[in-house]
Parts: C-alpha cells; structure tokens; sequence
C-alpha cells in the first residue's frame, strides 16, 4: 500500500510509494550514546580486582567492555546481563536478541569474545 494524495492541482488522486531508506538504520541514532542515564538506569561491570565500573550511556557501556577483565564479562554473559539492560533500559530489543545469542553460546561452553560483544554494540549505535 502506498498513500493516496492529491495532485498540486487538486485535480486527481493518485497513489504515491515511498522509495526505500536512503541510509541504513541505526537504532536511537545518538540517542543513547551521549545522554547520561542516572544511577537507577547505568549498568554496573562486576570488577574482581577494584572499584566497580559502571556505565551511565552506551558511550561509557562499549567502552567498560573493552577495558574490565574477563571474569566481569564471563560474568555478566553467563547472568544474561547485557542483553538484559540494552532490552529494558534502552528499549533495544534487536540488540538486546543479538547480545542474547552471544549469553546462550557462552552458557553452552563457549570463551567469550570480547570484540564480538563490542561489534554488536557499535553495529547498533554510532559511538
């Protein structure tokens, strides 16, 4: 289906299709990346050895990923804890499904691939 709008001289109707997206889609653009979610809302790394990480946008969320050891983030794909937050706090259920599919490998006995979970992150927002 297509819209049905009338001619600039009022004449006629027609139907008008719109062509496909120029660009590909990027889910909340910026949204997320920059904007501070307040304490209730930031997702909290476990960190073994120091203080805790935690992570109030996306921006802060792809970068913690590259930097805790990888007993936090065994940890955190193991719990379903990324696909969790980037479901119900930033409303990002495709991501939230891609990051799903990384928790469940790792629960079957896969290492976990720290570059993976970056890619799927940066795939989704432009950081």
């Amino acid at each position: 289906g297509g819209l049905l709008m009338q001619t600039a001289e009022g004449s006629r109707w027609q139907t008008f299709l719109p062509g496909a997206r120029a660009g590909a889609h990027v889910h909340h653009g910026r949204k997320y990346v920059e904007t501070t979610l307040g304490d209730d809302h930031a997702f909290r790394f476990r960190y073994v050895n120091g203080g805790p990480v935690v992570a109030h946008n996306v921006r802060e969320f792809a970068e913690a990923l590259g930097s805790v050891p990888i007993g936090s983030l065994r940890h955190h794909l193991h719990g379903g804890d990324f696909s969790r937050w980037t479901r119900d706090v930033l409303g990002d259920t495709d991501l939230a499904a891609g990051l799903a599919k990384i928790e469940r490998a790792i629960a079957a006995g896969a290492e976990p691939s720290r570059q993976e979970v970056i890619q799927h992150v940066r795939d989704r927002y432009v950081i």
